[in-house]
């Protein structure tokens, strides 16, 4: 079984006095895993990368803040198969805000595929496929997939997601024991 952690982190740019121009807050929710008393996953390999689940650049105050900005709580925890969090990482590597962060894409697919060892997942669905396009940075309000979206609406379409991926990877493993 595997503990995944979402947490909020906010960030506030210091204010420079000399500047016409001020800084927005940054706002980045986070997802971890942590996988518990499992001896077949090397030991740096127990917790996940944090990878990013959504990013809000402004305050938290503007309208078109989503709801886990304003959230009071910054942790939440919820437990899901090992095999069902193989393939939501592996495709959380090539989200945009993930690739966007130096490292973090390359980090959190492997650490995927690292915790496939040992389980009827491994070198079975994980393929590195990584992009060979140049990451752009840019800094806008509307860049986010779940702009607008509130803290609960994420959760459960993390839930979603999750549900979707481990039924995905049982009809792959029905397929495939045939052979």
């Amino acid at each position: 079984m595997v503990v995944c952690t979402v947490e909020r982190e906010r960030s506030q740019p210091e204010d420079d006095p000399d500047s016409i121009f001020t800084e927005s807050d940054t706002s980045r929710l986070y997802l971890s895993a942590t996988i518990l008393g499992n001896l077949s996953v090397d030991t740096p390999f127990q917790t996940s990368p944090r990878a990013i689940l959504d990013l809000f650049v402004g305050s938290p105050d503007e309208p078109s803040a989503p709801d886990w900005v304003r959230s009071e709580r910054d942790v939440f925890e919820f437990r899901q198969p090992r095999d069902t969090l193989i393939a939501l990482f592996s495709r959380m590597a090539l989200w945009q805000d993930n690739l966007n962060e130096a490292g973090l894409s390359s980090a959190v697919f492997d650490w995927a595929s690292a915790i496939s060892v040992g389980i009827w997942a491994e070198n079975k669905i994980l393929k590195r496929r990584m992009p060979h396009k140049p990451i752009k940075k840019w800094n806008t309000k509307s860049h986010s997939r779940h702009l607008g979206l509130g803290y609960a609406t994420v959760i459960q379409m993390l839930s979603r997601a999750i549900r979707s991926y481990h039924q995905s990877l049982v009809m792959w493993l029905d397929t495939h024991r045939s052979e």
